[in-house]
């Protein structure tokens, strides 16, 4: 059984799983903790381009997330960055030559928002 820690009160709570390059860990931290925003963060790293990340998990109520979402989108754009073909994972083309280059989008932040329904220890 669930012992619920977490003051699940009637408003809708949300989960947010946030992740943003390892860079910007501290900032983001940051940010968050300024605008009061309770957050567990742990290291990754993504398939795609290899690179670390940083995964923050976030549980506020749903009447938040529009703030939290507003406060990514400001201070955590994507942009875009060109990288030599050859050296993506998943490139296997013989005929590009090692100069061609493919415009990714990198930076910003991802985020996976879930209903949560409890939160405690077990």
């Amino acid at each position: 059984m669930l012992q619920q820690n977490f003051p699940m009160d009637n408003q809708t709570t949300k989960l947010c799983i946030l992740i943003a390059p390892k860079e910007d860990a501290d900032r983001l931290t940051d940010a968050l903790v300024a605008h009061d925003y309770q957050s567990t963060q742990i290291s990754s790293s993504g398939g795609f381009l290899r690179k670390g990340s940083t995964t923050i998990f976030c549980a506020l109520n749903e009447d938040r997330v529009g703030d939290l979402l507003g406060m990514l989108r400001k201070n955590f754009p994507e942009t875009v960055e060109s990288v030599p073909a050859a050296s993506l994972p998943f490139i296997s083309e013989p005929d590009w030559p090692n100069s061609h280059m493919i415009d990714i989008r990198v930076g910003g932040v991802v985020i996976f928002i879930m209903p949560l329904e409890g939160f405690g220890s077990v």
